[in-house]
C-alpha cells in the first residue's frame, strides 16, 4: 500500500512512448527495483511481485507455478540503465525530470509528514512546508528534552533491576545459598595448593576465572561463586538507596526531649 501510495505521486514523462519491455505486467509501470524469475523468464517489480505472492504461487504472465524465493534482482546493466534514464514529475509539487523518487520524497514540500514526536503521542500530520509553522507551537517538541531524560532513566533502572535480579539467582544458587565463610572443610578453597597453583572458580556474574583472595561468596556444594568485585557493587548500590538518618541539631534534640515528656 505504502509503495503503491509513493508511484501514485508520481508520472514518467513521455510515459507513452516507453518501451513496454521496460513496464511491470502487474502495475502496468516501468520496474521499480525489478526482479526476475529464472524458471520462466519474466521480470516484475520486487514490491508488486511480493504483494502478488501472498495470494497466489503462479506466475502473474505464464501461469507456471512460482515461488518468492526464487526471484533474483536483475542485474542486466542494459535495461538498468535505460530504467535509470526514465525521469518522473512530481504530482504533488510539480517539480519535473526527477530521477530519485526516493530522495525527492525526503525534501518535496508537498509531501505529507508526521511530527518527529509522533512516537510520543503528537498527533500532527501535514505538508513538509507547514512543518516550522507546527514546530513552534507543538507541546511534545517542547518537552521532548525531558521525556528524552526520563526515557533514559527508565532505561537505567531496568538495567540495574536486571543485574540485581541476576545477582539474587546466582546468590541462591538453585537452593544452596552462598556463604562468606567455608562451612566445610572439603571446600576446594580449603586444600592444599598444588605446585602453588590456586583453585579457580568463575564468578556467575562477570564470569571472571576467581582465587580464594578475590572470591566474595561461594558455595563448597556447588563451587559456584560471586567475586568481590561484583559483590562490593551490588551492595555498593543497595547501601546508596537506603537514605542516611539524618542528625539532629542541639535544638531539635531539646524538642525531641520535650515531646518525649
Amino acid at each position: 500500500m505504502e509503495d503503491d501510495m509513493k508511484k501514485s505521486n508520481f508520472e514518467y514523462l513521455n510515459g507513452d512512448s516507453i518501451d513496454e519491455e521496460l513496464k511491470c505486467a502487474i502495475c502496468f509501470r516501468p520496474f521499480d527495483f525489478p526482479v526476475c524469475n529464472p524458471q520462466c523468464g519474466h521480470t516484475f517489480c520486487q514490491e508488486c511481485i511480493k504483494t502478488w505472492h501472498k495470494n497466489s504461487s503462479i506466475c502473474p504472465t505464464c501461469r507456471q507455478r512460482a515461488y518468492i524465493k526464487s526471484y533474483t534482482p536483475v542485474k542486466t546493466r542494459a535495461v538498468l540503465n535505460q530504467l535509470s534514464r526514465l525521469h518522473f514529475k512530481c504530482n504533488l509539487c510539480q517539480q519535473m525530470n526527477i530521477e530519485d523518487r526516493n530522495k525527492h520524497l525526503e525534501i518535496c514540500p508537498k509531501q505529507v509528514i508526521k511530527c518527529p514526536s509522533a512516537d510520543i503521542q503528537c498527533q500532527w500530520k501535514g505538508k513538509r512546508e507547514d512543518f516550522p509553522i507546527h514546530l513552534e507551537t507543538c507541546p511534545f517538541q517542547q518537552i521532548r528534552p525531558i521525556i528524552n531524560q526520563l526515557i533514559e532513566e527508565i532505561k537505567t533502572i531496568k538495567e540495574t533491576q536486571h543485574e540485581q535480579q541476576r545477582f539474587i539467582q546466582a546468590f541462591i544458587n538453585n537452593g544452596y545459598t552462598l556463604s562468606y565463610l567455608c562451612p566445610t572443610s572439603h571446600c576446594r578453597f580449603n586444600r592444599p595448593l598444588i605446585d602453588n597453583k590456586p583453585y579457580l572458580m568463575s564468578c556467575s556474574l562477570c564470569n571472571q576465572e576467581t582465587d580464594s583472595k578475590k572470591k566474595g561468596l561461594h558455595s563448597c556444594i556447588t563451587n559456584n561463586c560471586i567475586c568481590k568485585l561484583c559483590l562490593d557493587k551490588h551492595t555498593q548500590q543497595k547501601s546508596r538507596r537506603i537514605p542516611e538518618k539524618r542528625k539532629l541539631s542541639s535544638d531539635e534534640e531539646s524538642n525531641d526531649d520535650h515531646d518525649d515528656l
